[in-house]
Parts: C-alpha cells; sequence; structure tokens
C-alpha cells in the first residue's frame, strides 16, 4: 500500500471514528431528555449535567471548522447557561418538609437555554457536514 492510500484510509478511518463519537454522544443527549432533572446512576450527576457536558463534546468535535462568528455564539450562550446555573439553582430545600424540590421557573429558562444550545451546535454539525459521512472528503476510497 502506498503513503498515499494509507492517508487515504486513516482519515477515512479517522471520520469514521469522528461519526461514532457524535453519534454516541448525540445518542446520550437523547437519553438525558427523557428525564432531564433525573440522577445517573452510574455517575451521580444529574442528566441536564451530563447533556452540558456531551453538548461541549460535540462542539469541540466541530470546533476545528467553525466560523469565529459560530464559535462566539455559542460561547457566549454556553457561558450564559453556566451563570446561570451557578447563580438560580435548579433545586430548592424545604426546610419543614426536609425535601428538595425543582423551582418550575428556574427549570422553563434553563431548558430554553439547553435547547438554544443544542440547536446551536446541531446548526454547526450540519453546516459542515459532522452529521453525515461524506465519502468526497476520503480521495479513493
Amino acid at each position: 500500500m502506498s503513503n498515499e492510500e494509507e492517508t487515504s484510509l486513516s482519515k477515512f478511518n479517522a471520520g469514521i471514528l469522528q461519526v461514532k463519537r457524535i453519534h454516541d454522544l448525540q445518542e446520550e443527549i437523547n437519553r438525558c431528555n427523557l428525564n432531564i432533572c433525573g440522577i445517573d446512576n452510574q455517575t451521580g450527576l444529574f442528566s441536564y449535567e451530563i447533556k452540558i457536558a456531551c453538548l461541549s463534546s460535540l462542539f469541540k468535535e466541530a470546533r476545528p471548522k467553525a466560523k469565529e462568528d459560530e464559535i462566539e455564539k455559542i460561547e457566549k450562550l454556553k457561558e450564559a447557561l453556566y451563570l446561570f446555573l451557578k447563580k438560580f439553582p435548579l433545586f430548592t430545600y424545604n426546610k419543614h418538609s426536609k425535601k428538595q424540590r425543582i423551582d418550575h421557573d428556574v427549570y422553563e429558562i434553563m431548558r430554553k437555554l439547553l435547547d438554544e444550545y443544542e440547536y446551536l451546535i446541531g446548526d454547526l454539525l450540519e453546516a459542515h457536514a459532522f452529521n453525515s459521512p461524506n465519502k468526497d472528503d476520503y480521495d479513493g476510497l
């Protein structure tokens, strides 16, 4: 096998692995959406925390091909989401009943921010053809 063929095959394999990583992250995001305030038994994290981490990982996959304005828009929204969750806790503790409850106003805003974050990253992946492999990117295969 020539160096050119090996390079082409390596690029193809790297592309396949990237598609799998993106698929796995999107699958995890969809799982988190089923119960966004639930706690994951394996990690002990809330589903919304896992979703944010997965969305950040998706962004890292696409960032090298992103335009500066795309990066800036996503980074600003990500920062707003982090600041919001830090300033306004999703759960409040009732001293009398000794139970936690969801602050529904915070929940609604968090959902909107999370949805917008997900949409922007989805648009970025779509705009730069990360959602489907493109055979044309891999000459000779």
